[in-house]
């Protein structure tokens, strides 16, 4: 018996995909423990499965009545043959729904998609309320590339996507921050309007929903001559479909911690959606 037929004997284990559910094929799985120099351990996961096989391009599986998400792939031969390939698994956590900043102001449902969520640090919001804020890694699927800017939403949590790479394992790695607030309603007055019939000019009014964060966590230092952030401030994500605001432009909240006026100190384009800096009145 030739030994990649003899390896795919053991092939007992069906995997199905993730999203669908449908059966994909028969691999092999295995725990591994990682011994530290310093005497610590830590719990991997490897599967193997024939080399003529290939994993949805999501990477997300179903097996072992485990949801996983599959590394980088790694060929095993045998005179010059590959017999078998295996891969780094990493155990789902999160059902995220990705969003653009444009969708995340609006409530939009976004994308599905899995991923491992693993504490990475704190950090503490010396700009507005000196909190101790989390930050998180998240792992997704190579095939994601998530730019700066976007929103990994699990359940009723929000997570900014600060930065991402494709680490050597395989993984599409994307460092997070926490955000504190939910989606809000506010009302933008714009430029006066002039009314003929009274003479006199009067506030345009729109209402529509933004995303307010705490803007040491969106803040962009563009030049010298950028607005700096003062204690108090916050940053406002409005999707470039509700409005265009500009420098001066006046929000209100009718509730919650940020109720009261506010007035645009600085405009960034980030995607889909205007960045504002506001300052309150």
């Amino acid at each position: 018996m030739r030994l990649k037929s003899a390896a795919r004997y053991f092939d007992t284990c069906p995997v199905y995909d993730a999203y669908s559910g449908a059966y994909l094929f028969k691999m092999q799985t295995s725990t591994f423990l990682e011994s530290a120099v310093e005497g610590s351990t830590a719990a991997r996961r490897v599967v193997s499965l024939d080399p003529a096989l290939t994993p949805p391009t999501h990477s997300a599986i179903l097996a072992v009545n485990v949801l996983m998400l599959l590394g980088g792939e790694t060929i095993d031969e045998w005179a010059g043959e590959a017999i078998r390939k295996a891969y780094w698994v990493k155990t789902v956590t999160d059902n995220f729904s990705m969003l653009t900043p444009g969708q995340a102001a609006l409530g939009s449902a976004g994308t599905a998609c899995f991923g491992q969520k693993k504490f990475l640090r704190e950090t503490i919001n010396t700009a507005t309320d000196s909190e101790l804020d989390p930050m998180w890694r998240i792992f997704l699927s190579k095939s994601l590339n998530p730019a700066r800017g976007t929103i990994l939403k699990s359940a009723t949590t929000l997570y900014r996507v600060r930065m991402g790479f494709e680490d050597v394992d395989g993984f599409r790695t994307v460092q997070c921050d926490e955000l504190d607030s939910p989606v809000v309603r506010v009302t933008m007055t714009a430029n006066r309007v002039y009314d003929p019939v009274t003479d006199t000019y009067k506030p345009s009014t729109v209402t529509y929903q933004a995303l307010a964060i705490d803007a040491s966590k969106a803040y962009a230092d563009m030049s010298e001559a950028s607005e700096k952030v003062k204690p108090g401030d916050i940053s406002l994500v409005v999707s470039k479909s509700s409005a265009t605001p500009g420098m001066g432009t006046e929000y209100s909240f009718a509730t919650g911690c940020y109720q009261g006026r506010w007035s645009v100190v600085a405009v960034m384009s980030e995607l889909d959606s205007w960045l504002l800096q506001l300052r309150r009145l």
